[in-house]
């Protein structure tokens, strides 16, 4: 529904860039099912996705996660 790019300050080697693609998953992340679901796309994004740096894919869950508000907090950084 929603993917957020945003680069991650990291302490070592803090020069070379460190992205993080948050992706607010359509598809039902409820019980073991819904899991393999949610980590077979994070698997099926990251085969796709095309950088000169790495990325690393984050699902979001949920409305309320801590880490999908501060993702929103960066308006920037919504991708789609």
């Amino acid at each position: 529904r929603e993917a957020f790019l945003a680069r991650r300050v990291v302490k070592i080697l803090p020069e070379d860039p460190c992205y993080v693609l948050g992706v607010v998953p359509c598809v039902d992340a409820r019980g073991a099912d819904g899991i393999r679901r949610l980590r077979d796309l994070c698997k099926a994004i990251a085969q796709r996705v095309i950088a000169p740096f790495p990325i690393t894919i984050l699902p979001l869950r949920g409305n309320g996660s801590s880490v999908r508000r501060k993702f929103q907090a960066l308006s920037a950084t919504r991708v789609l």
